[in-house]
């Protein structure tokens, strides 16, 4: 009893991850007070951030409570999914709270600001010029936790059991190395390297810290936040544009590219598909937007509309948003239209730009071409599709799609470990009983019914039994229906409670269980009734 009471679950559990979640939302909201130590004429909005700040860390504190010392009860169902996004919105809600209190911001537009600041959007409705720096500050810094992911972030501080199933409800699927902590310190560590490198180049090319530093952010997460008007064309700098290329396409880069460049330098990195679709997309892309420019009139010179064309190609495939011309009032309907087909593809999956992701829109076209040639060509093709599982340390399943001809062989491997791992857990939990994970009733009907039609409702014939729990073949012989409930439960539940009545189903439950699996199936009516199929005896003494 003790044991059972020391354990956590449903809204508990969730509530305890959301109040880990609130304290480190207070803890990013208090970030920015750290530039009053260098713009002190700014002090007058630090409550601003103090107020929702300490707030949001008191809240989640008691919230935490919940789990705090507690064994946590496995998250089922769409759990893991409701605390992502309760997280986001609570994220969004409490950073919205110091735009309003500036008394210049409406609660709708405090919102839209921190949405598409958490979501690395990059719209705005702040107007840059008079915006105080620790608001500029502020809006990067959601940049920076919005890129990499608040689950994220917090399972590279905390070690936690549940971290996998958060970790992948937050779109995650880059596990660089096969510890999740170290994971995610690793992408932590890889994002903030490549922003500080991003910052000292920004400086040597002439920026200010302070710009250097929210543009690095905003290029990184793809975020486009600037602090000027005019965005990266404020500066008129090639060093600066260049940058900040760099930083977009690195951005939109899966992280574990990134562990290639980093481990294995640039071959590794070169040849992953993504990296490659992604430069072949730029090299194709700049002439055309260049020539449009160039013969359009909007450039005065060949060398400055290469340069806005690459420019403005790479900002609308990583979509970041960033721009080095004065408007885009003035761009004829092809250029509009090259522009959105870039914004439409977007980065690579894994990282932190939109966009429906290269790695599918280059599936897609390897798929047509295959087909095509298929269609076309005289020589036999042979093709082959599948999903096979890889047994080792960890269980995984890979999708191989292999295209053979004479002499040549094309093929994609998929790694669709997640998706099994997903179906298997949503058919698992529809066909148990929740409470003692023994067959639910439905459940429990089918795989009867697949029983007997499979023996021929016949003593001593065999079958195949394709049902849900996978055995062989089945030899129906001396069977018996069994139908019990349980005695005294509501005797139990009203004198010990309910948790105690659920011990007594459980443990009814487990017994159950105990008989052979090859002889028996086992399912659960309702509160307190049970079925258990018995087969494959010689006779009626077994």
């Amino acid at each position: 009893m003790d044991e059972n009471r020391n354990e956590v679950g449903g809204g508990q559990l969730i509530a305890g991850y959301l109040g880990i979640i609130l304290m480190l939302i207070g803890g990013i909201i208090l970030l920015p007070i750290m530039l009053l130590a260098v713009y002190p004429e700014e002090s007058v909005y630090a409550s601003c951030f103090t107020i929702p700040g300490v707030t949001a860390i008191l809240t989640g504190y008691v919230m935490s409570l919940f789990i705090r010392g507690r064994d946590k009860r496995r998250l089922i169902g769409h759990q893991d999914a409701l605390i992502v996004v309760f997280s986001w919105l609570l994220a969004i809600l409490f950073c919205s709270v110091p735009f309003m209190l500036t008394g210049k911001y409406n609660f709708t537009q405090s919102v839209f600001e921190c949405t598409s600041g958490w979501s690395t959007t990059g719209l705005s409705v702040v107007n840059v010029e008079d915006c105080p720096k620790i608001f500029l500050l502020f809006r990067s810094v959601m940049l920076f936790f919005g890129g990499v992911g608040l689950v994220l972030v917090m399972i590279s501080v905390l070690s936690d059991r549940h971290g996998m199933r958060l970790y992948c409800a937050e779109g995650h699927t880059d596990r660089l190395v096969p510890n999740l902590v170290k994971s995610a310190r690793m992408i932590i560590v890889i994002y903030t390297g490549y922003i500080i490198s991003g910052t000292l180049l920004y400086i040597y090319f002439g920026m200010n810290w302070f710009d250097a530093l929210n543009h690095s952010i905003a290029a990184l997460s793809t975020g486009g936040f600037s602090t000027k008007a005019e965005s990266i064309g404020y500066y008129g700098s090639f060093g600066i544009e260049a940058v900040t290329i760099v930083l977009m396409l690195l951005g939109s880069t899966n992280f574990l590219a990134h562990l290639y460049l980093i481990r294995g330098g640039g071959k590794n990195f070169f040849r992953y598909c993504e990296v490659k679709f992604q430069l072949i997309l730029c090299a194709l892309a700049a002439p055309v937007l260049s020539a449009f420019f160039i013969y359009g009139g909007l450039e005065g010179h060949v060398g400055q509309g290469f340069r806005d064309g690459l420019f403005q190609v790479v900002t609308a495939l990583t979509t970041t948003g960033f721009q080095t011309v004065p408007s885009f009032a003035v761009w004829s309907s092809p250029l509009i239209m090259v522009m959105t087909l870039l914004m439409l593809i977007g980065g690579g999956t894994g990282s932190t730009a939109g966009g429906i992701k290269q790695i599918r829109v280059c599936i897609m076209l390897k798929s047509l071409c295959w087909s095509i040639r298929s269609k076309i060509s005289q020589k036999r093709l042979i093709h082959a599709d599948g999903i096979y599982r890889i047994s080792g340390k960890t269980e995984r399943w890979v999708r191989i799609t292999l295209s053979l001809r004479h002499g040549h062989s094309l093929g994609i491997i998929e790694d669709v470990t997640g998706d099994m791992m997903k179906k298997q857990r949503i058919k698992y939990e529809r066909d148990h009983d929740s409470l003692t994970r023994i067959y639910s009733r439905a459940a429990f009907q089918r795989e009867a019914e697949a029983i007997l039609e499979q023996a021929g409702e016949m003593p001593g014939q065999t079958g195949e039994m394709p049902g849900l729990s996978g055995n062989g073949p089945v030899n129906l012989g001396t069977a018996a229906m069994v139908m019990l409930d349980l005695d005294g439960l509501k005797s139990v539940n009203d004198t010990y409670g309910h948790e105690s009545g659920d011990i007594y189903i459980r443990e009814t439950a487990v017994c159950m269980k105990g008989i052979p699996e090859d002889h028996a199936i086992v399912g659960r009516r309702s509160g307190d009734e049970f079925f258990i199929l018995l087969f494959g005896y010689e006779d009626r003494n077994g």
